[in-house]
C-alpha cells in the first residue's frame, strides 16, 4: 500500500514538473516574437532620430545659375531637385501681385522704377534677365500666379511678402484661384503684421515669421533672443520660425526650444554644404539655398545605420503529453 502511495506521489510529482516545464517553454515561445518586435521597433526608432532630410528650398529660384524671381530660375530649380521655390513679392499700383525682390527695378534692369507705383503693364516692359546672362534677355517680371501655376503637384512655394499688410486681400484671391493645396503655398515675412493678416485671413495656410539676427557686441549675446523669437511667433500666430542660419545664433537648444512649442524651424540662405549638413542634424524642416543641386546632392547622401537587429534562432516547439502543439 504505502509503495502503491509513493508511486503515485512521484507520478503526481512527474507530471506536475513535465506540465510546469511545457508551460515555461510554451512561455519561452510566445515571448520570442515579443522580443523580436520589441528589438525591432528599437532599430527602427534609432534610425528615425538619425536626422530628418530637410525640404530644399530654391532661394528666388535657382538663382545662382539663372535671374533671380523670374520664371527660368523657377524652372530651373525644379531640374535641380529643389522641394520648394522661394520668390519676393510686391503689390502694384493697379494691384497686381508680382515677384521682384527690391522696391525698385534698378538692380535687376536698366531702368530705374519704384514697383509700388508702376501698374503690371509698366513692369512688363523690363528685360530683367539681361543683367545675368545674355542668354536669359527679354525675361519679365512674372505675376504670383504665374508662379503658382509653375509648382509641381508634390512640390511647394515660400511666398515672401516684401510690402505690408495691404496685400493680403489680393495674396488670398491669387491663392484661392490657383489648383495649388494650402499646405503647398507657405507665406513668409519679415513683418510681424503680415504674419498676424495673413493667418488672421486663411488660417490654413502656413506662415512663418522670417527672424534675422544681430550680435550684441557688449553682452556677446544674439538678438532676438529664443524667448523672444517664439513669444512673437505665438502671438502673431504663425506656424514656424524661418531664421537667418547663423550657427552661432542658432543652435540645438534654439531648434528644441522652438519645436517644444509648435513651431516649424527653417532656416536660410544656406550655399555651404556643412553648414548645411549642420542644421539638417539640428532637424530644421528646410533650407533655404541658392544652391540646390549641390545641397541636393550632399543632404542626400545615406546616413549609416544602427547595429542590425540580432538574430534569433527558432527552438523547437514544446509538446504536451498528447503530442499537440499548445495554443
Amino acid at each position: 500500500m504505502a509503495k502503491r502511495l509513493r508511486h503515485k506521489r512521484w507520478l503526481i510529482t512527474s507530471r506536475t514538473i513535465s506540465e510546469s516545464q511545457t508551460e515555461a517553454l510554451s512561455m519561452c515561445m510566445w515571448a520570442r516574437p515579443v522580443i523580436l518586435g520589441w528589438s525591432i521597433c528599437v532599430w527602427l526608432c534609432s534610425a528615425s532620430t538619425l536626422h530628418a532630410q530637410a525640404l530644399i528650398v530654391a532661394h528666388r529660384g535657382a538663382s545662382r545659375d539663372a535671374p533671380e524671381n523670374t520664371l527660368a530660375s523657377f524652372t530651373l530649380a525644379w531640374e535641380q531637385q529643389a522641394d520648394a521655390i522661394e520668390g519676393d513679392f510686391y503689390l502694384t499700383r493697379d494691384r497686381r501681385i508680382v515677384c521682384i525682390h527690391d522696391a525698385t527695378t534698378e538692380r535687376v534692369s536698366s531702368v530705374n522704377l519704384p514697383v509700388a507705383q508702376c501698374t503690371l503693364d509698366d513692369l512688363r516692359q523690363l528685360d530683367v534677365g539681361s543683367w545675368k546672362a545674355a542668354g536669359f534677355a527679354g525675361a519679365k517680371i512674372p505675376t504670383l500666379p504665374e508662379v503658382l501655376d509653375c509648382v509641381p503637384k508634390s512640390k511647394q512655394v515660400f511666398i515672401e511678402i516684401k510690402c505690408g499688410p495691404e496685400i493680403i486681400p489680393t495674396l488670398q484671391t491669387d491663392l484661392q484661384a490657383s489648383s495649388l493645396q494650402p499646405d503647398q503655398t507657405a507665406i513668409i515675412s519679415f513683418n510681424a503684421e503680415v504674419i498676424e493678416a495673413a493667418k488672421r485671413a486663411m488660417p490654413e495656410r502656413p506662415a512663418y515669421w522670417l527672424v534675422k539676427f544681430d550680435k550684441d557686441e557688449s553682452t556677446g549675446r544674439w538678438l532676438p533672443t529664443c524667448d523672444k523669437v517664439i513669444h512673437t511667433a505665438s502671438r502673431i500666430g504663425a506656424d514656424g520660425v524661418d531664421l537667418a542660419g547663423d550657427v552661432e545664433a542658432v543652435d540645438q537648444a534654439f531648434v528644441s526650444r522652438c519645436g517644444q512649442a509648435g513651431l516649424s524651424v527653417h532656416v536660410w540662405t544656406i550655399d555651404d554644404v556643412r553648414r548645411a549638413e549642420q542644421f539638417q542634424r539640428l532637424g530644421v524642416d528646410s533650407i533655404t539655398t541658392n544652391r540646390p543641386r549641390e545641397l541636393r546632392k550632399a543632404l542626400s547622401k545615406p546616413s549609416p545605420l544602427p547595429a542590425p537587429v540580432p538574430t534569433l534562432h527558432p527552438v523547437a516547439q514544446p509538446t504536451n503529453s498528447s503530442g499537440a502543439t499548445p495554443r
